[in-house]
């Protein structure tokens, strides 16, 4: 999958991607479809070796969780990740 390749090299190799620690920076990256959501959770947290670092946004995700999981993205410094659908 040449998209995904593209994307994976941005977030590996570029040093944008990293802070002036090293440390790899949170990243909000958003999808209009919600399989292309799925994908990317899955590609990334494989990239990552940790599922867990990757969380979701979509129109199916109530207020509450929605809450949630921004919460989590920005205080978790576990969650490097979130991708979230235009909804």
């Amino acid at each position: 999958d040449q998209k995904w390749k593209q994307l994976s090299q941005i977030l590996q190799d570029q040093p944008e991607m990293r802070d002036a620690q090293g440390n790899r920076r949170k990243i909000i990256i958003f999808t209009e479809y919600r399989d292309t959501l799925n994908y990317l959770q899955a590609k990334i947290g494989d990239m990552l070796g940790n599922p867990a670092a990757v969380v979701t946004i979509h129109g199916g995700t109530n207020r509450d969780e929605r809450r949630k999981t921004q919460e989590e993205f920005r205080q978790n410094k576990e969650v490097l990740f979130l991708v979230a659908t235009d909804a």
